[in-house]
């Protein structure tokens, strides 16, 4: 996902890329995907709308959040519950001056 500014100054979430690792039902991966170092990448055609719901489980990997040109696994910065995790796009944090 990428936050730009959207219609009226708003941030957007678009989502750039996805992956997916092995197939099973409902897992396929779609015609434009290629395989790199056993993830099938793709740009998703349908773009989300309204609030990015991350299921997150300590059954599966957690997520990974890319900011700045460091990655890391989304539970450095934010503990799971084992439920759904809400993410969307802000301003940053206002600035003192």
């Amino acid at each position: 996902y990428r936050v730009h500014a959207g219609s009226g100054g708003a941030p957007v979430l678009t989502l750039e890329k996805a992956r997916i690792r092995g197939t099973g039902a409902g897992m396929e991966p779609p015609a434009n995907a290629v395989l790199r170092h056993g993830w099938y990448e793709y740009a998703p055609a349908n773009q989300p709308q309204g609030p990015m719901r991350l299921t997150r489980s300590r059954y599966t990997p957690d997520y990974s959040w890319c900011a700045q040109g460091r990655c890391r696994s989304l539970g450095e910065l934010l503990p799971s519950d084992g439920g759904i995790t809400l993410l969307w796009p802000c301003h940053g944090p206002k600035r003192r001056r």
